[in-house]
């Protein structure tokens, strides 16, 4: 497995962001954590599944989807001191003014990924050019990820399996003026061709989309990641340039079918969480 990187990571963000997060931190631990802990010794550490804090060698997780009051003000300070604009437009509901005069309107529990996307870089396209290529971006959610690649000049089709979620994410495209680059599907993204009416898999999507090929495949869909890979026609996968993989089970079996197919894969993370990158090997 190589150390490939897809594209040029970007220093200065992503250290901004980190910079960031562990000052918020130790603030947020101090401020909030003192009342229920006194006198702890309090760390902080910070990683892709959500907030860690370790209390007397105790690890505490507030995961992604578990936002306490305390997490969610974590989140929106973390936003604003990397720059961005939040302003909560109604009960846990967030308008997010992001770079490149991106605004998202989102629920509280997508505030984190706005910072793993538009933060950290955590999909590594800088410096790639996706002006007019295909991206299929595989759990939409509210469209965070649609309009990043979007607005980068992407042609991009969405899937969000949740249609409440898929709604939010085709106002988000319109509110950015992105709808003629966008098409998102409401439908459940599965490895193998199904004649379930509400589930699509790599080869459907790409019919649907008119796509000979894939400049990006991202895929976030809760553990279908390996499932889709491991089941997809070799012919179909090979027409996918690079595979952004955001996975949740052990990925050394996804891995070894990319590297066995010509890809260079990167794996940031850690054995059952964490990114997947993969890309094709220069011909």
């Amino acid at each position: 497995m190589s150390d490939h990187v897809l594209g040029q990571w970007n220093p200065e963000v992503g250290w901004r962001s980190h910079l960031a997060r562990s000052r918020l931190g130790l603030q947020w631990v101090i401020s909030n954590l003192r009342l229920q802990l006194p006198k702890a010794i309090v760390l902080w550490a910070f990683n892709l599944e959500g907030c860690l804090t370790t209390v007397h060698g105790i690890k505490i997780r507030i995961a992604k989807g578990d936002l306490t009051p305390v997490a969610r003000q974590y989140y929106v300070d973390t936003l604003k001191v990397l720059g961005f604009s939040v302003r909560e437009v109604s009960q846990g509901l967030f308008d997010v003014e992001l770079p490149a005069g991106v605004t998202l309107r989102v629920p509280e529990a997508q505030l984190f990924p706005l910072v793993e996307i538009y933060g950290d870089n955590v999909y590594l396209v800088e410096g790639i050019d996706l002006g007019g290529k295909n991206v299929i971006d595989v759990g939409t959610s509210v469209g965070d990820s649609t309009v990043f690649f979007a607005s980068k000049g992407a042609q991009v089709l969405g899937i969000e399996c949740l249609p409440s979620i898929a709604q939010l994410a085709r106002y988000n495209v319109s509110r950015n003026r992105l709808d003629a680059q966008v098409t998102i599907l409401t439908k459940r993204f599965v490895g193998k061709p199904s004649n379930e009416s509400n589930s699509i898999d790599l080869e459907g999507a790409m019919a649907v989309g008119l796509m000979k090929s894939v400049e990006v495949l991202k895929l976030d869909c809760d553990g279908c990641e390996s499932n889709v890979i491991l089941n997809t026609a070799d012919q179909v996968l090979n027409r996918v340039r690079r595979f952004l993989v955001e996975y949740d089970s052990p990925p050394a079996p996804m891995i070894h079918k990319l590297d066995k197919l010509g890809y260079i894969t990167r794996r940031v993370g850690g054995a059952h969480t964490g990114y997947l990158y993969a890309s094709k090997r220069a011909s």
